[in-house]
């Protein structure tokens, strides 16, 4: 099992718990070490669901990322019709 405060546990609530981590939990997740720390896993079972973990993780920053650019996007463009 994945050792409660350990480096995969968010990895292990984003495949089992989405709705237990706030926005600064995904986002504070290196996915890329995740994924090499998967590689040291026995069990297949695991390494899938850790896997998984990984999948929504890279999902949520993306959608974080989207999100953002379009407000960002909408801010400048309302402080451009503000200033003309």
């Amino acid at each position: 099992m994945v050792a409660k405060d350990g480096p995969l546990e968010k990895i292990w609530m984003a495949a089992h718990w989405e709705k237990r981590l706030k926005r600064n939990d995904w986002q504070s997740v290196d996915v890329i070490s995740a994924v090499k720390s998967v590689e040291e896993v026995e069990s297949l079972r695991m390494a899938g669901h850790l896997l998984l973990g990984c999948c929504k993780v890279q999902n949520r920053k993306m959608d974080f990322l989207d999100k953002d650019t379009i407000e960002t996007l909408a801010k400048m463009r309302m402080s451009n019709m503000v200033a003309a």
